[in-house]
């Protein structure tokens, strides 16, 4: 019988087992399962099969209950699926508010929880700043720093070391002495230590300028992706890949269909056109030392853009879409925390109907489809003669606003998506099973399963002012001034358990 074996057997063989597992043992073994060591190795496993940022948990000053009920976060928010009634909702259980003005003068701009629910990462135009929600004072940061310029873009994704994260800014300003005024971005890197055994600290570890000219002004676009130690830049159809721990480069142009959205896919990156998805090796080339990134330019100030290579895509495939015009905006779905981490990807096609042109608020309906690309599809040799990838699901959200984004987060083995609307958040569980034939996929639509009400959050703040840990059951969002419609600095906590 399993029970006679001896305690230290029982301790090694629980230890071995998940947080859902050790929770459903009989008394016996649940009488053993009350070492503090077998809920810090369950922690251990959680949190990279999660993405969970491991410094979340100090797990060594916690107590068993606290433990378990770390480890039974996923477990708690699968629950939230399970109430009776066809779309059942959450409320908080509990929530508060503090004020952090004393720490930004200026509205704040961006708002990251850090999966594990414990640190939130949230800037300005000038002050970059970590808080620890665990902290009995939890409105002073913990890590401050001052940015050189307004950032317009961020990423926060983990780092090598578990113990800290990197924050990647892409910062935009102009010169009024310029005729005409050209707008210059800069991009800086900044490193969070957040180790139980040291102090906690921020420094800054890289950074670069990049001011791109262009005869046509639609041809300047900027999309970053970040992953680890690596930033993707596409600026004016210029492709740059930085991996900033050793300052290597790799820079083309690229030779594809216009893009509308890019993420990294480990040692590749996945851009999305209108009505197919091509492939680029990020790592194709030779690197280039940092001078040989940014060609020169001519004498009438028009890029150079001769001295780059012009690169075709390694692979390529058209989509079936839903809409057979295939008008639509295509988009990244997973969350960029988990960017290049995984062995797949989500992204999707978002088609807007009912739309007001007169009132850019006015509410319209939204069919999304969404596709899903493993890479070893990426790493194939997929062409545009090969049949249309398919969505796997398609749902129409109703009365939501265009603006508001759509992105995937992973939690307990199960993919959900997350879609706002004014006063919450849509949630649909995407449940990936295979067997050794085929693959299928089971979906479940919520709506809605967590609902905000206490307040008024304007539409074009959702983006950057409202983040969500499932695993912890935890979400922030900055409360907004009814009168000016910017943020009041006011950060509000809410725990859906």
């Amino acid at each position: 019988m399993l029970t006679e074996l001896p305690p230290d057997i029982l301790i090694h063989i629980l230890s071995q087992l998940k947080p859902r597992d050790i929770i459903s043992t009989c008394k016996t073994l649940a009488s053993v399962s009350r070492q503090k060591t077998i809920w810090i190795k369950a922690i251990d496993r959680m949190c990279p099969e999660e993405s969970l940022f491991r410094p979340s948990f100090p797990t060594d000053e916690s107590s068993i209950s606290r433990l378990e009920a770390i480890s039974a976060g996923p477990i708690k928010w699968k629950k939230l699926f399970t109430r009776s009634g066809v779309r059942p909702r959450a409320t908080p259980v509990r929530g508060c508010l503090f004020s952090v003005s004393d720490v930004f003068e200026d509205p704040l701009e961006y708002l990251f929880l850090v999966p594990g629910g414990r640190f939130l990462v949230a800037h300005n135009s000038d002050v970059l700043a970590v808080f620890d929600l665990d902290s009995p004072n939890s409105m002073e940061p913990v890590l401050s720093t001052k940015l050189s310029g307004d950032p317009v873009i961020t990423c926060v994704h983990p780092a090598r070391d578990e113990e800290k994260l990197h924050v990647a800014l892409v910062s935009m300003f102009v010169d009024i002495d310029d005729e005409p005024p050209e707008p210059q971005y800069f991009a800086e890197i900044h490193e969070i230590s957040l180790s139980t055994r040291s102090e906690y600290a921020i420094r800054k570890i890289a950074g670069y300028d990049f001011l791109e000219r262009s005869i046509d002004d639609d041809e300047i676009v900027h999309l970053v992706s970040m992953s680890y130690d690596t930033l993707a830049v596409l600026c004016s159809g210029i492709m740059r890949v930085w991996r900033f721990t050793t300052d290597e480069w790799n820079v083309f142009r690229l030779d594809c269909e216009p893009v509308h959205g890019m993420t990294l896919l480990e040692e590749d990156i996945l851009f999305f056109h209108s009505s197919s998805i091509s492939i680029y090796s990020a790592w194709e080339r030779d690197t280039v030392p940092r001078a040989s990134a940014f060609p020169s330019y001519t004498g009438l100030g028009e890029y150079n853009r001769d001295q780059l290579a012009c690169i075709k895509p390694r692979s390529e495939r058209k989509l079936a879409a839903t809409d057979a015009s295939l008008d639509g905006t295509m988009m990244e779905g997973l969350d960029s925390w988990f960017t290049g981490s995984r062995p797949y990807t989500y992204f999707e096609r978002h088609t807007f109907s009912d739309i007001n042109s007169q009132d850019e608020d006015e509410e319209c309906d939204v069919t999304i489809d969404t596709y899903f690309l493993e890479h070893s599809d990426a790493n194939s040799d997929m062409t545009t003669t090969d049949a249309p990838l398919r969505h796997f699901l398609t749902f129409t959200f109703k009365n939501v606003f265009s603006e508001y984004p759509s992105t995937f987060k992973p939690c307990g083995g199960v993919m959900y998506r997350l879609v706002h609307d004014r006063y919450g958040l849509y949630c649909q569980s995407v449940i990936r099973r295979s067997d050794q034939t085929k693959e299928t996929y089971e979906t479940r639509i919520m709506d809605p399963v967590l609902y905000l009400s206490f307040f008024n959050l304007p539409h074009e703040a959702f983006d950057n002012l409202t983040t969500f840990c499932p695993a912890s059951g935890k979400l922030c969002c900055v409360g907004m001034d009814s009168e000016t419609d910017e943020a009041d600095n006011t950060i509000h906590v809410l725990d859906f358990f």
